[in-house]
């Protein structure tokens, strides 16, 4: 399967989906290109989400990645042994990520 890097949303539809509407997006990738500009909001990592569940937001590694890792798993009540599980931080090589959005992404986005 190619990656987000690879791909547009239109192109693989069955995949990805740049439409904000939950209905359209269920069980899809969601690229949210309009958070990606300045002035944008996003959430910290580790930011208690406002819902009674008290999920956050964590970073995960790109192989922690599958069908059964939801936006709700972690919360206040397993985040602790989430980090006491890891050996590395998943973002250690973020600094060194290198992306680029492409000229055809660009163009498919209309951005």
């Amino acid at each position: 399967m190619k990656t987000c890097r690879d791909c547009s949303a239109n192109e693989f539809a069955d995949q990805y989906v740049s439409i904000a509407s939950k209905e359209k997006r269920k069980g899809k990738i969601f690229i949210d290109y309009l958070r990606n500009g300045r002035g944008a909001t996003s959430v910290a990592a580790y930011s208690t989400r406002a819902n009674s569940q008290a999920t956050i937001s964590v970073p995960v590694a790109w192989d922690e990645l599958n069908k059964d890792l939801k936006p709700n798993f972690f919360t206040i009540r397993n985040l602790l042994k989430r980090l006491n599980y890891l050996n590395d931080d998943p973002w250690k090589q973020f600094s060194k990520t290198k992306q680029s959005i492409t000229k055809e992404m660009q163009k498919a986005f209309k951005i």
